[in-house]
């Protein structure tokens, strides 16, 4: 740490303050994480586990959290804490990319199947979704894999 402090000191009058400033930044780098952010952080990754496992299965946010050994709000305040999105909307998307997985890789039915399939009633609001996540109807993305299956 002395020879890292020797590499960045200004001589004068404010070396002092400098040297100071500097020590404590080191200090905090070097020192081991929080126990209860390390916790908040594998709480998290299990509660992801949770929604990534079953996509289609309709999972509620109150009941991840009490897996996960949190409160809802708790559960929300971290995920925003980490994430800057709500558990619900992280939900969302896990279902959105899934449904997308499913088109691309050749889902037998319509996308209307497909919508119900992972949970989305409202096929108006599931399109809107659809289109602000990937930037083009779930619509489009099924004719792509259509027309490349074509080529096969």
């Amino acid at each position: 740490r002395t020879r890292m402090l020797s590499q960045f000191r200004t001589p004068g009058p404010d070396a002092k303050i400098g040297d100071e400033l500097l020590t404590d930044v080191l200090n905090a780098i070097s020192r081991p994480a929080d126990p209860s952010c390390r916790r908040a952080r594998h709480r998290l990754e299990r509660a992801i586990a949770c929604m990534d496992a079953d996509p289609q299965h309709m999972v509620r946010i109150k009941d991840i959290a009490e897996e996960v050994g949190l409160s809802w709000r708790s559960l929300e305040y971290h995920f925003k804490a980490h994430y800057d999105v709500t558990p619900k909307s992280f939900l969302r998307y896990n279902r959105l990319h899934a449904v997308r997985m499913a088109l691309l890789q050749g889902w037998p039915g319509t996308v209307t199947e497909a919508a119900h399939h992972y949970g989305f009633s409202h096929l108006g609001e599931f399109a809107g979704a659809y289109k602000a996540a990937f930037h083009e109807l779930p619509s489009e993305t099924f004719g792509r894999r259509n027309s490349f299956s074509n080529f096969r």
